[in-house]
């Protein structure tokens, strides 16, 4: 990241050249081709977004377990509370202290929205190593 800075670019590299090739596993390619099919996916902050997920082609559909299991699972999606501003702060428009519920209402332990569920998520991660850049007003737009 450091030498593509200095370079002034900004691509995907991959880091592990002599074991994965640039076109990726073409039989693991090929076996998700057979069985899946892109389809347009809600996700949550974000909205739905075409061709983001991957639905059973109808070759596969015995083996869905949305079907199989409807009686077990929930039948409502869950929604993002207004007051967490994730879908924004996902987005990249906002930052994690600009939401009214950073550190407050929202924490690691207690989470709002996806951004602080896991600890790879956006406020997660300000939340556990940025809280010092804020206090000390050095902050990053």
């Amino acid at each position: 990241i450091l030498l593509q800075r200095k370079e002034g670019r900004c691509e995907v590299e991959v880091q592990y050249a002599r074991a994965v090739k640039r076109e990726g596993n073409l039989r693991a390619r090929a076996l998700v081709e057979e069985v899946f099919t892109s389809v347009r996916q809600e996700w949550r902050g974000m909205g739905w977004v075409e061709d983001s997920g991957l639905d059973l082609r109808p070759a596969w559909q015995a083996y869905d377990a949305r079907v199989k299991f409807a009686d077990w699972l929930p039948t409502t999606v869950p929604v993002e509370p207004k007051a967490c501003l994730c879908g924004a702060i996902t987005k990249g428009v906002r930052k994690p202290w600009d939401c009214p519920s950073f550190g407050t209402v929202c924490k690691p332990e207690n989470p709002l929205g996806a951004c602080m569920v896991s600890s790879e998520g956006t406020c997660a991660a300000y939340y556990r190593y940025a809280a010092r850049q804020k206090q000390e007003g050095s902050r990053t737009k």
